[in-house]
């Protein structure tokens, strides 16, 4: 049982040093290629520096969230890990549930809190070959707020962005009914 292996690089390294690096023969590949950062990152990235300058600070929270949780929140067909070690054992369906950990554990922390999340969502997907869709999600939280004060954030990220959008109430479970909506770009 070896710690230090965690990818299958690591048994390729094991392999080089026991073969000797001086007896290896660098060796050119016959493919030119150059990097560049995806589409995503960008997206993310130009997001993330504009809601940094609103004042909104960013975190990034586990992929797995708490049974309670799962319970507490009726978050049903949510996907379970065969052998977690801990109570963090389902995939967060959203960014909601950890974000809502998050504001409820710094009570200290002065008012307004303004937080912000891009990251990971799992949800069942029966089309898909392993019946899991993963999407990155975006999690905005300014507590305490109103109607007006979330337009002006939305209204100037969009703007950022040039980017048309439309506001949509939806009910979204465990929120406040009227007090939740969609944003909505292209229908």
């Amino acid at each position: 049982w070896r710690v230090d292996v965690l990818h299958e690089v690591d048994l390729i390294e094991d392999v080089a040093i026991a073969y000797g690096y001086n007896n290896l023969s660098p060796e050119m590949p016959n493919i030119s290629t150059s990097g560049e950062e995806s589409k995503q990152s960008i997206i993310k990235r130009k997001l993330s520096e504009i809601l940094i300058g609103l004042g909104i600070l960013e975190i990034s929270t586990y992929h797995l969230i708490k049974q309670d949780e799962v319970k507490n929140y009726a978050l049903k067909d949510s996907l379970e890990l065969l052998d977690s070690k801990n109570e963090y054992k389902y995939l967060r369906p959203n960014l909601l549930v950890a974000m809502l950990r998050i504001m409820s554990e710094n009570k200290d922390s002065e008012y307004p809190q303004k937080l912000f999340e891009i990251g990971r969502v799992f949800n069942r997907n029966h089309q898909k070959e392993n019946g899991i869709e993963e999407k990155d999600n975006l999690l905005i939280s300014i507590s305490p707020s109103n109607a007006t004060e979330i337009k002006k954030h939305l209204d100037y990220l969009f703007k950022m962005l040039n980017i048309e959008y439309k506001i949509k109430e939806k009910i979204i479970q465990p929120l406040i009914d009227g007090r939740t909506c969609s944003i909505l770009i292209n229908d």
